[in-house]
């Protein structure tokens, strides 16, 4: 969550100001768009929904443990997978 923009923006909104999205997106360094989001969020006062939306990548070795506890045992490695 970008807090410079949310404090820029919550200032419009407190002053009942329409503010240039494009102008405070050239301000704060950032999309145009990520302002109107942020805008249209505390407009509603559902600023819970700016929380950033991290997506779970499974791990690469997801479903490969096996083959590799089979060949590291080949070679009598001591290896731990977790």
């Amino acid at each position: 969550m970008r807090k410079d923009v949310l404090e820029g923006v919550l200032l419009h909104i407190l002053n009942e100001i329409q503010p240039n999205f494009a102008a405070l997106a050239k301000q704060y360094n950032c999309d145009y768009r990520t302002v109107k989001r942020y805008y249209d969020a505390g407009m509603a006062n559902n600023l819970d929904q700016l929380r950033e939306r991290r997506i779970t990548v499974p791990p690469l070795l997801l479903g490969f443990e096996e083959i590799i506890r089979d060949k590291l045992e080949l070679k009598n490695c001591v290896f731990s997978l977790t």
